[in-house]
C-alpha cells in the first residue's frame, strides 16, 4: 500500500509530502495537475525516463520518494533476495534522485540499485491503469493473461515455460543439424574426393622438415663428401693423428705434477679434448660412409615434397600439420552426411517426448482458460449491467496453434452491447465510455485474485456521467477491500465514494506556477463536491446535493 508521496522540485511542485490512507481515495481539482503529480512521479519511481523540462528549478536536486506498507505481501521477498537488497516485511522506500547536472540514482530502501530491479518490484506494489490502457482489453495477449489471472495458472504457466524452452532449444539443434547436413551432402562428393587426396598422401606431423633435410643431403652428395674427406685427412693422416698427438701432450704434461700444480688439470683437459675429438672423427667418418649418391631416393623426396606443396597450395596453408587438421575436418563432414541419420533420429525422439508433454500442459492450460472465460462472461455481464451496459454479453472465441510461449491459444474477447446484436471483437464495438467501464469490471475481477497492493485510475469514469459513475464508484470502493485505491476524478458522484478525499491546487506567484495536494476535512469536501456540481458561484442547492452525494443531511 502506497502510504507516503514525497517531492521536491518537479514539474510545478516546488516540495510536497502526501500521506495516502487506506480504503478508496479520491484526487479532484486541477486534475491536470493531479497527473504530473501523482502519474509523473510514480512513473520516475518505476523505471520512466527523466525529461529535464520538468525541472521546476534549474540547479536544485529534484527528489521523488515513495514508502510502501508491504505487510502481508512474502512475495516481494523473493525479488529483493535475488537481486541482493535487503528485504524490510513491513516497509519499502524507493526513491530517486536527480542532481543538478542531471544525473540519476535510485534507492531501494537507501541501498542504490538499477531502474530494472526496481521496475520489476514496482510492478508488485502499483497499478498506474491510465485511460489508454483500455486498448489493452483488444490485446489477445492480455486477454490470455486475464483469464490465466482468473484461472491461477501461475504455477502451470511456469511448468509450461520451462519446458517450452527446453523445446525450442532442441528444435533450434535439430534444425542446425539439418542444415549441417544438408550443406555437407551438397559437397558430399567433392569432400570426398579432397579427404582421399590426402588420405593417400598419409601424412606425418614434421615430415616436411625431415624431407627438405634428406633433400638437402642428396642433392649435395659431391660436395658434402669432399669436405668430410678433407676434414678426416686433416684430422688423422699416415704421418700424422692429431688426437695420438694431443694425447702424448697430455702424457707428457701429467709428468709435471711433481713440480708445477696445474699440470694434472692440463692433463686431464687435454685427455679430454683427445677423447672427443676421437669420437667426432668416428662420427665425420660414419656420416661419409653412410652418405651415398642415389638418384632415385633424391626423386622420390623431391616428388614427395612437391605432392606435398601442391596440396598445401590448394588448401592455401603452410603446414603439413594444417593439412592434416583439414583432412579430419573433412572426415568429419564426410561422417556426419552418411551416419547422420542417427543422430537425427535421437534428436527427433526428444523433441516427440517434449512435444508429448508440452500437449499434455498447453491441454490443461487450455482447459482451466476455457472453464475460467466462461465464469468471466457470466461475472462481466453482471458486474457490467448495473453500470449501464444493460444488455451486454461477452464470449471467448478460441484458437488453437502450435506451440507458443503463451501455450496452443488464441483467444479474442467479443461483446454484444445492445439486444439482438452479433458477436464482434471488442476493439471494433464497445466505445470509450463502454471500454472503461467494462475495464473497470475486469480490474475488479483482478483485484479479487492478485495480491497488489494498490491500483490507481486515472479518469477511468471518462465518458460516463450520473448514475452510472455512482455504480463505477461503488465499483472501485468494494476493490478497496482487497486493495488500495486511488483514483482521480473529475465527477462529484465517483468524488463522494472516496473515503479519503485530496484535492489538487495550483497557485499562481508573479514569477511561476506552483501545485499541491492536500487532504480536504468534512466541509472542505462539501464545498469541492458542490463546486464540481456547480458553476463558480456555489449554491445552497449545489451544497445540499453534494451533502446528499455524501450521505450527510441537508440544512
Amino acid at each position: 500500500m502506497l502510504q507516503n508521496l514525497k517531492i521536491s522540485n518537479f514539474a510545478i511542485i516546488d516540495n510536497i509530502n502526501i500521506t495516502f490512507k487506506k480504503g478508496f481515495s479520491v484526487l479532484t481539482g486541477e486534475t491536470g495537475a493531479g497527473k504530473s503529480i501523482i502519474l509523473g512521479a510514480l512513473g520516475l519511481l518505476t523505471g520512466s525516463r527523466f525529461d529535464d523540462k520538468a525541472v521546476l528549478k534549474q540547479g536544485k536536486k529534484t527528489i521523488i520518494e515513495a514508502q510502501f506498507n508491504v505487510t502481508g505481501y512474502p512475495l516481494l521477498k523473493n525479488i529483493f533476495i535475488e537481486n541482493d537488497l535487503d528485504f524490510d516485511e513491513e516497509q519499502c522506500i524507493i526513491r530517486r534522485e536527480i542532481s543538478q547536472e542531471g544525473k540519476s540514482r535510485i534507492f531501494i530502501n537507501d541501498t542504490p540499485t538499477t531502474l530494472a530491479v526496481v521496475k520489476s518490484i514496482a510492478l508488485q506494489l502499483v497499478d498506474i491503469h491510465s485511460q489508454h490502457a483500455n486498448t489493452l482489453l483488444s490485446d489477445s495477449k492480455y486477454q490470455l493473461y486475464l483469464l490465466d489471472v482468473l484461472a491461477n495458472n501461475e504455477d502451470i504457466r511456469l511448468e509450461y515455460s520451462s519446458l517450452y524452452s527446453k523445446y525450442v532449444e532442441k528444435k533450434a539443434e535439430l534444425n542446425i543439424l539439418k542444415k549441417k547436413i544438408e550443406d555437407s551432402e551438397k559437397e558430399l562428393d567433392y569432400n570426398r574426393f579432397l579427404f582421399n587426396q590426402l588420405y593417400d598422401l598419409n601424412l606425418q606431423c614434421g615430415e616436411e622438415e625431415t624431407l627438405e633435410e634428406a633433400h638437402m643431403k642428396l642433392s649435395n652428395v659431391q660436395q658434402i663428401k669432399e669436405t668430410l674427406w678433407t676434414v678426416l685427412q686433416n684430422l688423422e693422416s699416415e704421418d700424422s693423428s692429431l688426437p695420438s698427438s694431443i694425447a702424448t701432450a697430455a702424457h707428457k704434461i701429467e709428468s709435471l705434477s711433481s713440480v708445477l700444480s696445474n699440470a694434472s688439470v692440463y692433463a686431464s683437459r687435454l685427455e679430454s679434448v683427445s677423447v672427443d675429438l676421437q669420437d667426432i672423427i668416428e662420427s665425420i667418418e660414419k656420416e661419409n660412409e653412410e652418405i651415398m649418391d642415389n638418384p632415385r631416393e633424391l626423386e622420390r623426396v623431391e616428388e614427395r615434397l612437391s605432392l606435398i606443396f601442391t596440396q598445401k597450395r590448394k588448401h592455401q596453408v603452410s603446414s603439413v600439420e594444417e593439412l592434416i587438421n583439414i583432412q579430419n575436418e573433412l572426415e568429419n563432414k564426410i561422417n556426419l552426411a552418411e551416419n547422420s541419420q542417427f543422430e537425427i533420429d535421437s534428436l527427433r525422439k526428444e523433441l516427440l517426448e517434449l512435444k508429448r508433454e508440452l500437449k499434455n500442459i498447453a491441454d490443461k492450460i487450455t482447459m482451466s482458460r476455457v472453464t475460467a472465460a466462461n465464469i468471466f462472461e457470466n461475472k462481466l455481464s453482471e458486474l457490467a449491467r448495473p453500470l449501464g451496459l444493460n444488455n451486454i454479453k461477452c464470449q471467448f472465441a478460441f484458437n488453437s496453434t502450435d506451440f507458443t510461449p503463451n501455450g496452443c491459444d488464441t483467444v479474442e474477447l467479443q461483446v454484444a452491447i445492445n439486444k439482438n446484436q452479433e458477436f464482434s471483437p471488442i476493439s471494433s464495438t464497445a466505445s470509450g465510455g463502454e471500454l472503461s467501464r467494462i475495464m473497470l469490471c475486469v480490474k475488479y475481477l483482478l483485484a479479487q485474485r492478485l495480491n497488489l497492493p494498490t491500483v490507481i485510475f486515472d479518469e477511468i469514469d471518462t465518458g460516463v456521467s450520473g448514475e452510472t459513475a455512482a455504480k463505477m464508484a461503488e465499483l472501485m470502493k468494494q476493490m478497496s477491500e482487497y486493495m488500495q485505491v486511488i483514483t482521480i476524478t473529475h465527477l462529484p458522484q465517483v468524488a463522494a465514494k472516496g473515503t479519503t478525499h485530496y484535492k489538487v491546487h495550483k497557485s499562481d506567484t508573479e514569477f511561476s506556477t506552483t501545485s499541491t495536494i492536500i487532504q480536504l476535512n468534512d466541509n472542505e469536501r462539501v464545498m469541492e463536491i458542490a463546486g464540481m456540481l456547480g458553476d463558480s458561484q456555489i449554491g445552497n442547492a449545489a451544497i445540499n446535493n453534494a451533502k446528499s452525494l455524501l450521505g450527510l443531511n441537508p440544512n
